[in-house]
């Protein structure tokens, strides 16, 4: 069984990935989310699929978050992104390049099974950084995206 940390889980693409990681049955298990501001709906994504912690990145979205959940469930900012991810001992996490994959499978471009190589192609092409900032990360993710989708197209650059 793969362990699966889904970032941005309250989106539409993180929403249908929670679907897919449900429907995969024994070969995938969901150990953590994340959100930017949308905490209650993360709260109940973490009670529908047994979630333990999950990261919220706005300070504001993350405290009235903990006020409602056990204490530790909840980890802030970017730093408690970095942490569940440590922490959860996961085996993929969900993010970029994976969204778009994802997002392809679900409107029946490609097979389930393509996710991997539209991945590992797209992590082919991006530089390793280490980020400075969370906005490097940002700026990684956006290219991580633009690759994964040109890759779809059959154009990667």
């Amino acid at each position: 069984m793969k362990k699966v940390v889904v970032l941005g889980s309250t989106g539409s693409i993180g929403e249908q990935a929670l679907e897919v990681i449900q429907a995969a049955g024994d070969e995938l298990q969901l150990v953590g989310i994340s959100a930017h501001s949308r905490w209650e709906r993360a709260c109940e994504q973490a009670d529908a699929h047994g979630v333990e912690r999950l990261a919220i990145t706005d300070p504001g979205a993350a405290e009235r978050c903990a006020a409602q959940r056990p204490a530790g469930s909840v980890l802030a900012g970017e730093a408690g992104i970095t942490e569940l991810i440590a922490s959860s001992g996961t085996d993929l996490v969900l993010n970029a390049a994976d969204e778009v994959a994802v997002e392809a499978f679900l409107g029946g471009r490609i097979p389930f099974t393509a996710i991997p190589e539209v991945i590992e192609r797209t992590l082919a092409e991006i530089p390793a950084v280490v980020p400075t900032h969370f906005e490097d990360l940002y700026a990684v993710d956006a290219e991580a995206r633009e690759r994964a989708r040109s890759f779809l197209e059959g154009a990667v650059a």
